[in-house]
């Protein structure tokens, strides 16, 4: 460990090389891969976001649950510029997860607001 890091600095260090090392090169998806859902640190969404442009990628979902979330503008340009979609903002677990996240979802529904794709089922 570098002794002029925080140890707070050092996580964030290690953890972002960390994450790095996991991310898969967008253009060695298998090309029915057509969205994605990031979460991971802003720093990482730019450089998915370019990645992105001129694979099969077709929508980005930069999620926003507890803390910063993966969104930066940086990205979003980059991808609406390439005719990639953005959805950002909100967790995907709100409307695929159970208990406490459909709890959140019903929340938003009736008191925040939801992706403008969001449809309401009449059932």
């Amino acid at each position: 460990m570098n002794p002029n890091l925080s140890v707070k600095d050092w996580a964030k260090s290690t953890f972002g090389k960390l994450l790095r090392s996991l991310v898969i090169l967008c253009k060695d998806l298998p090309a029915q891969v057509e969205n994605l859902i990031l979460a991971v640190p802003p720093e990482l969404s730019e450089e998915i976001g370019e990645q992105a442009v001129g694979s099969g990628i077709k929508r980005v979902w930069m999620i926003r649950g507890m803390g910063k979330g993966a969104y930066s503008e940086k990205a979003h340009s980059t991808c609406s510029e390439n005719q990639i979609e953005v959805v950002y903002g909100f967790c995907p677990l709100m409307f695929y997860g159970e208990g406490m996240h459909n709890f959140h979802l019903w929340l938003r529904k009736n008191f925040g607001k939801l992706p403008g794709e969001y449809q309401i089922s009449p059932n």
